[in-house]
C-alpha cells in the first residue's frame, strides 16, 4: 500500500524537526490502537455478519486492516472488535469461514448469531448439522453471552438436546427460531440444554411442539428454563390465554414480554394475576372475541409503561370495558399505547371511558395510537383538542387517530388545527408525529388534497404530519402496514 505523506508541498522541511512516520501511527502500541479502534464502532457498525461485512468499505474493522500491517495485526488481535458475529449460513463453507472469524476473540464474551437468509420448506443439506454444533457451538459454550438462531430445523433440535455436560454459564440471552418445517415430537425429557443454562435472563422462541408435548404446558415443556430469574420472554407461536397467565406468575421478574395467544373461545374464567415488575407487553390476539373481558378479568399491571394490544385481523375496538382495564388495572406510568383497528363502524364505542383513561394516563404518555371513534361526541372532541394542545399530555410526542370518516369527520378536523395551534402558539408540549387515516365509503380523491392544505399552516412547525386515504370497503388486510408503519417491524 502507498505510504501516506503528510508533508505540506512546498514548505521547506525543518531539519530539527522529527520525521514524522511514513504510516501515521505505525509505532503506537497495541493497547492504543485498540482502544481508538474500539472508539470507532458503535451500536450501528459493531455486528460483523460473515461474509457479508468483509466486502463492506464503511466497516472500521475492514477499513482499519487495510491502512498497514501493524494496524491489520492490531485489529485481528483485539478481541472486543470481534465479539459480536452473525453467521449467514447460506454462504458456501460458511463454517470454516465462521471458525477464522472466531478465532479472533478466544475468551471474549460473545454474541453470536446464525441466520438464513428466509424461512425454507425442507433443511438445506449444507452446512452439515454435526459441523454446526461440534465446530460453532460447542467450543465457544463457556463464552457465549448471547446466542440467536434462526436456523433449519434439525438444527434447532440439536440444540435443545445437547447434553448436560455441555454447560453455557455466561449465556444470558436465547433466542431459536426454525428456518424450515418441522415438529418437535420428543418428550421434555430428551431436552438436555434445560439444566445448562443457569444465568438465562432473555428468551425467544418461535419453534413448533407437537400436540402431546403442549398438554398441561405452556406452549413447550416447563423446564426448558428457569423462568423465576427470567426478565424477557418473547413466543411467537400462539398459545392459549391461561398457559399465558400462567407464565406471569412463574415470572415475578419479568419486565418485557412479548406474546402470540390461540383463539378465546369462551369468556376467561380463571385467576387474575399480577404483574408487578412487567413494564413492556406487546399481545397479538387470534380472534376479537373476549379480548377485552379476558384483559379486565385475568391482567393486574402495576408497572406497566409499553402496552400493545395487537389482533391479527381486523383489530380491536376500544371498548368502555378496555378503558376501565387501562384505568383501574394499569399503573400511572403507562407511556406508550397501541390499539388498532380496520373497521371504521367499530373503532370507538366508548368516548366517556377514554376520557377516564386521559385523566389517569395523559401526564405520562409519550406515544398513542387509537382507534379514534368517528360519531360527533362533545367530550371526544374536547379531549382531542387537549391532547393535541399539550396542555393534557406535555409529554407526548407521537400520536394516530384512525376512523375519521369523511365528510363528517370535518368537526375533528377542526378540533385538530385548533389544538396545533394553541401547541405552538403557547409552546405547550412536544408533539413531534401526528398520523391521520380517512376513511370514505365513494371515491372521493379530493380527501387527502383537502387535508393537506388545511395543514399546510404547520408546514414549518416541526410536526410530521401523516395522512392515509382509504376506502372503507377495502381497508381490510392493512393492519401489518399500519403496524409496520407505527413500530417499524411487524413479527
Amino acid at each position: 500500500m502507498p505510504s501516506l505523506d503528510m508533508t505540506i508541498p512546498n514548505e521547506p522541511r525543518n531539519e530539527s524537526a522529527p520525521m514524522i512516520q511514513s504510516q501515521w501511527g505505525a509505532d503506537l502500541p497495541f493497547d492504543i490502537l485498540s482502544s481508538i479502534f474500539l472508539l470507532c464502532l458503535d451500536n450501528s457498525n459493531h455486528q460483523f455478519v460473515v461474509p457479508h461485512s468483509f466486502s463492506l468499505s464503511d466497516d472500521p474493522r475492514t477499513s482499519f486492516s487495510r491502512v498497514c500491517s501493524r494496524w491489520r495485526s492490531a485489529v485481528l488481535e483485539t478481541p472486543f472488535l470481534w465479539n459480536d458475529i452473525v453467521l449467514q449460513l447460506d454462504f458456501p463453507n460458511i463454517i470454516d469461514l465462521g471458525q477464522h472469524v472466531l478465532s479472533r476473540a478466544p475468551g471474549a464474551s460473545l454474541h453470536l448469531g446464525a441466520r438464513m437468509s428466509q424461512f425454507q420448506n425442507r433443511a438445506p443439506t449444507r452446512p452439515s448439522l454435526e459441523h454446526f454444533i461440534n465446530m460453532i457451538i460447542i467450543p465457544r459454550a463457556h463464552s457465549l453471552k448471547t446466542l440467536e438462531l434462526f436456523v433449519p430445523f434439525p438444527f434447532v433440535k440439536a440444540v435443545l438436546a445437547l447434553p448436560y455436560r455441555v454447560q453455557f454459564p455466561t449465556l444470558e440471552a436465547l433466542s431459536l427460531r426454525q428456518a424450515s418445517i418441522g415438529t418437535i415430537m420428543s418428550s421434555s425429557s430428551d431436552i438436555g440444554i434445560a439444566g445448562s443454562i443457569p444465568n438465562m435472563k432473555t428468551l425467544e422462541l418461535d419453534l413448533r411442539w407437537s400436540n402431546p408435548l403442549l398438554e398441561g404446558s405452556i406452549g413447550f415443556p416447563l423446564d426448558i428454563i428457569p423462568w423465576s430469574q427470567l426478565t424477557t420472554f418473547v413466543n411467537l407461536n400462539a398459545m392459549p390465554a391461561k398457559k399465558f397467565v400462567d407464565i406471569l406468575s412463574f415470572c415475578p421478574m419479568l419486565k418485557s414480554c412479548g406474546i402470540r395467544l390461540e383463539r378465546l373461545r369462551e369468556p376467561p374464567w380463571f385467576p387474575q394475576v399480577t404483574a408487578l415488575a412487567l413494564e413492556r407487553l406487546h399481545i397479538r390476539f387470534s380472534y376479537s372475541v373476549w379480548i377485552d373481558r379476558f384483559l379486565l378479568w385475568s391482567l393486574s399491571l402495576p408497572s406497566i409503561r409499553d402496552l400493545a394490544l395487537k389482533e391479527a385481523e381486523v383489530g380491536l375496538a376500544w371498548t368502555d370495558t378496555i378503558s376501565n382495564f387501562l384505568t383501574n388495572q394499569c399503573g400511572s406510568q403507562l407511556e406508550s399505547l397501541y390499539v388498532a383497528s380496520v373497521r371504521m363502524c367499530h373503532a370507538f364505542v366508548g368516548p366517556d371511558g377514554f376520557f377516564n383513561f386521559l385523566v389517569k394516563h395523559a401526564r405520562t404518555l409519550k406515544e398513542l395510537y387509537i382507534p379514534l371513534f368517528s360519531g360527533l361526541h362533545p367530550l371526544g372532541l374536547a379531549a382531542l383538542r387537549w391532547l393535541l394542545s399539550g396542555n393534557l399530555s406535555p409529554h407526548l410526542e407521537r400520536l394516530s387517530l384512525q376512523a375519521f370518516y369523511w365528510p363528517t369527520s370535518l368537526d375533528h378536523l377542526s378540533t385538530i388545527v385548533i389544538g396545533l395551534r394553541e401547541t405552538i402558539e403557547y409552546r405547550r408540549g412536544v408533539l413531534r408525529e401526528l398520523h391521520m387515516f380517512f376513511y370514505y365509503d365513494r371515491q372521493a380523491d379530493h380527501i387527502e388534497r383537502a387535508v393537506n392544505a388545511t395543514m399546510q399552516e404547520f408546514s414549518k412547525a416541526n410536526i410530521k404530519i401523516y395522512i392515509d386515504v382509504f376506502n372503507s370497503n377495502q381497508i381490510q388486510g392493512n393492519l401489518a402496514v399500519l403496524e409496520k408503519n407505527w413500530f417499524g417491524y411487524y413479527v
